[in-house]
């Protein structure tokens, strides 16, 4: 579970700027809270706003790519640094987030540095749940040389005669048994981004990653009927959506595992395309919808953070809204999270808590800049779209007149 997270010097973000999801004492909304301990709730999903260009993408991005760099041994594809001032690209990009793990019941504190493709320092500390507690360094790096924690019982010498500067020590976790190495993996590792362009480009690569995302000893009769009875459950989402589609089936054709969507059909005949020619058959807000739903199936049995960026650019504004229910609905059991971009403002009267939504802009030194939106004034009855278009947050689009 995410608490906090940070980025420096990605792309068009310069400093260092921080969505966080530890909830205020606010009271509202409080069925969409997960509880910690008596004084840490945390929010189960974010929302951000602002003017195209102002970042909100870029975040979302820095985030997914923090996930594979920890996850992929030799990391090769280079980290973009800020390119509009020459101070930025000298230094290096850095990543930090704060986690809490269910499981072991600590909070994980997870520090990257990384220049190009070379890391040059990282760092996790960890800290139980319990009161009085205190941090616990469980390893430090800076370039190939690691520290580990006191208490650490792992030899030193084999993990710094593997490592190497393209890879996290992350990254290594599977082989090497330190429990709080293996939680951050785990966490990071379950970070999905869904984009339209993803959507449109590897739509189906996308579910079926999803569903052989852990290796396995399942025979394939068996997968597939696991996978059935999810998809089982994804059909009757669409239908409550008003999807023409009487099911959605999982099979093996010629020793391949494909998936099949019979849509409803005029007369007793059948009909069934692949994900691949559903994507041509139907409309896109239509088919990204229908690969949203099987991916909020797929993820349901297992914690993870769901990225969403401007998915609502083809959804009409009640779908979007459905959408977003069957999101809270299915990540409520694994106290799972989300984040959400998007341009449909209306969509901050339903359900999102002012310290759930960050407003994104440009500062002169063309820089992202992030403000929470329950720093500002606002009273509790007001909605929030109505405060965002009278330009109270400062998130307005700068639409300059033409000169005659």
């Amino acid at each position: 579970m995410l608490l906090t997270y940070s980025v420096q010097n990605f792309k068009c973000i310069g400093s260092k700027q921080t969505i966080d999801f530890i909830a205020t004492p606010k009271n509202e909304y409080e069925e969409l809270l997960y509880n910690v301990n008596d004084s840490l709730n945390v929010n189960s999903g974010l929302c951000f706003i602002g003017p195209n260009g102002s970042g909100k993408s870029q975040l979302l991005k820095s985030l997914f790519t923090l996930s594979n760099i920890t996850s992929k041994s030799n990391y090769n594809n280079i980290v973009e640094p800020f390119s509009l001032n020459k101070k930025w690209k000298l230094e290096p990009t850095k990543f930090e987030v704060l986690m809490y793990s269910i499981d072991l019941e600590e909070f994980l504190s997870y520090q990257l540095s990384i220049e190009k493709n070379q890391i040059l320092s990282e760092r996790l500390v960890a800290k139980s749940n319990k009161k009085a507690s205190k941090n616990r360094l469980i390893f430090s790096r800076e370039n190939n040389h690691v520290t580990l924690g006191s208490d650490i019982k792992v030899s030193v010498d084999m993990i710094n005669g593997t490592i190497d500067r393209e890879s996290t020590l992350i990254s290594y976790a599977r082989g090497i048994n330190i429990p709080q190495l293996k939680e951050v993996l785990f966490i990071l590792t379950n970070i999905f981004l869904y984009t339209p362009d993803i959507v449109k480009g590897i739509g189906p690569n996308l579910i079926n990653n999803l569903i052989f995302r852990n290796e396995n000893n399942l025979s394939t009769e068996d997968l597939i009927s696991q996978v059935n009875n999810i998809f089982e459950h994804t059909t009757k989402l669409l239908k409550s959506l008003d999807f023409k589609i009487n099911k959605i089936k999982a099979v093996s054709f010629e020793d391949e595992f494909q998936i099949k969507i019979f849509p409803e059909t005029c007369d007793d005949s059948e009909v069934y395309l692949t994900l691949s020619e559903a994507g041509n058959f139907f409309s896109e807000g239509t088919y990204s919808t229908i690969i949203l739903v099987l991916i909020i199936g797929l993820t349901a049995p297992f914690q993870h953070l769901l990225l969403l960026d401007e998915i609502d650019g083809a959804l009409h504004h009640k779908l979007t809204i459905a959408l977003l229910d069957l999101i809270r609905c299915a990540q409520n059991t694994q106290k799972s999270q989300f984040l959400l971009s998007t341009h449909d403002i209306m969509v901050l009267d339903n359900k999102f808590r002012r310290d759930a939504i960050f407003n994104f802009n440009k500062d002169n030194s063309l820089e992202t800049k992030i403000t929470r939106v329950s720093d500002f004034s606002i009273r509790k009855d007001v909605k929030l779209s109505a405060k965002y278009f009278a330009n109270e947050f400062g998130g307005l689009p700068n639409i300059l007149k033409l000169q005659d």
